[in-house]
């Protein structure tokens, strides 16, 4: 039990503080308070540890950790855990789900991709699974390779020949070899020819036969190189290809990596699995997860971001609408409202090369700027902000009715680069509430009473408020009447 419980007690604290039970241990003997359902889960927990105590697993705050977030899942750690990759020198496991899946696939599949970010384990696995077939003798050599393709340095000027020059690309399957095998039995196998580690281009015109081959790194293969390797599989041979497709050093990036396009073309073929491996089957240093989890945020923002771009045709004769949805509270159509504001451009009759930016926040941010440039006290609905408005000598005038700041008195030369309109929905919502309609009605309302900001409309005196408030219930119908067309 104390192997359970850890020293002082430590892994029991842990438990403690990741369910709300109440857990009291007399002896050999554990008491659990609490809801029957936390308390039917973390007695399962408690069950799980004890087997894997017992089958002369190792408890730290890591494996327990892990333990933790497969009950979580309704997932058993006595099966993924106690899974056994290598036995022999050092024994290696699977230690999350997506890592079992992923032996589990090599096993029982020809050809395998293992996709993920780094630290899930792809390549140690995966040299891992093969140092043991060929203990197994199920095969009879190892092939290492990976594409000698540098991240951001030129390959010619390292010293040596081109063994020597690659070498360095190589290291990390070396490192893995050494890990499980000693450096004498590794030297040993090299010299035999029972193990090979080459560069991915030393693989054309040959068949392996009774062999375990790894492509490591394969997001930097090309689509040429990659399908020429997987036309490289013999008789009694299996084959692995790892990647990572965030980490793409090719020249054209993403567009030319052969394990994207790969994808696309295998993914319904026998006998060839994709696994994919996440965030939370990092095994590395826990900053590890936390930055691929950041990097991860970060390009999926970008990507929706670049979602919400509608192209617009070559030598168009349209105004450009950038959107961007930066709140997460409203549910919104974003591409209609982009829609909506790129009619009103084209009704003012804005210049082709003209962009705007439509950009929908949450209450913080909306709060922040209008206290920062308006002097408000709390979030408004919309905000319109020219471009470089502060170089304007007229200056920038709010909105007397609360809805933002208006445009400059005197509206100069218009840029290129109009300015951003921003919208916080759920500010939005409340008002739509009080006045009994809906969020939609709200929301273009406010998209267009923004853009006509931006375009020299103000209401600082009853007969600008009056031209104002018409013009927007005529572009407001006249995208009621044209919508389906736009």
């Amino acid at each position: 039990m104390a192997s359970v419980l850890g020293p002082g007690d430590e892994l029991l604290r842990i438990i403690q503080g990741a369910f709300p039970v109440g857990i009291h241990v007399r002896g050999n003997e554990i008491t659990i308070t609490g809801e029957s359902s936390d308390r039917e889960r973390v007695g399962r927990l408690f069950e799980e540890l004890v087997v894997l105590v017992e089958s002369g697993h190792q408890l730290d705050e890591e494996a327990l950790g892990r333990s933790i977030e497969m009950m979580r899942s309704d997932q058993k750690p006595t099966e993924i855990l106690r899974t056994e990759v290598l036995r022999g020198r050092k024994t290696v496991r699977p230690k999350t789900a997506g890592q079992k899946r992923y032996v589990d696939a090599v096993r029982n599949n020809t050809i395998t991709f293992g996709i993920g970010p780094a630290g899930t384990g792809k390549s140690y696995l995966a040299v891992a699974l093969a140092v043991q077939a060929l203990l197994d003798k199920e095969v009879t050599r190892i092939v290492l390779t990976r594409p000698a393709v540098e991240a951001g340095e030129r390959l010619g000027f390292l010293p040596g020949d081109i063994l020597a020059k690659v070498d360095p690309y190589l290291r990390p399957l070396y490192d893995a070899l050494y890990d499980m095998l000693d450096h004498e039995t590794v030297a040993r196998l090299i010299d035999r020819g029972t193990l090979e580690v080459a560069p991915l281009a030393f693989m054309r015109g040959r068949t392996l036969n009774d062999a375990f081959i790894i492509l490591d790194e394969a997001q930097n293969a090309t689509p040429e190189q990659l399908k020429m390797f997987l036309t490289r599989i013999g008789f009694g041979s299996r084959l692995v290809v790892t990647g990572d497709v965030t980490q793409i050093d090719l020249l054209d990036g993403r567009g030319r990596s052969g394990l994207v396009a790969t994808r696309e073309i295998l993914q319904s073929v026998d006998d060839i699995a994709f696994i994919d491996l996440e965030v939370s089957d990092v095994v590395r240093h826990r900053i590890v997860r936390d930055i691929v989890a950041a990097y991860e945020k970060a390009d999926a923002q970008a990507s929706q971001i670049k979602q919400l771009l509608p192209r617009k045709p070559m030598n168009s004769t349209v105004p450009d609408v950038v959107g961007a949805n930066e709140q997460s509270d409203v549910e919104l159509d974003v591409l209609r409202w982009i829609r909506l504001a790129r009619l009103v451009l084209q009704a003012e009759r804005a210049a082709k090369d003209e962009t705007l930016g439509l950009i929908f926040i949450d209450e913080a941010t909306m709060t922040d700027l209008n206290v920062r440039y308006l002097d408000g006290d709390g979030p408004t609905d919309v905000l319109a902000f020219p471009l470089g408005d502060e170089s304007l000598t007229t200056g920038r005038f709010p909105d007397e009715g609360g809805r933002g700041p208006g445009s400059p008195r005197v509206v100069p030369e218009m840029p290129a680069i109009l300015g951003d309109v921003l919208i916080c929905p759920t500010v939005a919502q409340k008002q739509a509430n009080e006045r009994s309609r809906s969020l939609e009605d709200e929301i273009a309302l406010l998209v267009v009473h923004g853009t006509l900001h931006l375009l020299g409309y103000d209401h600082g005196n009853p007969d600008e408020a009056s031209r104002m408030q018409k013009r927007e219930q005529e572009l407001l119908d006249k995208f009621s009447q044209n919508e389906s067309s736009l």
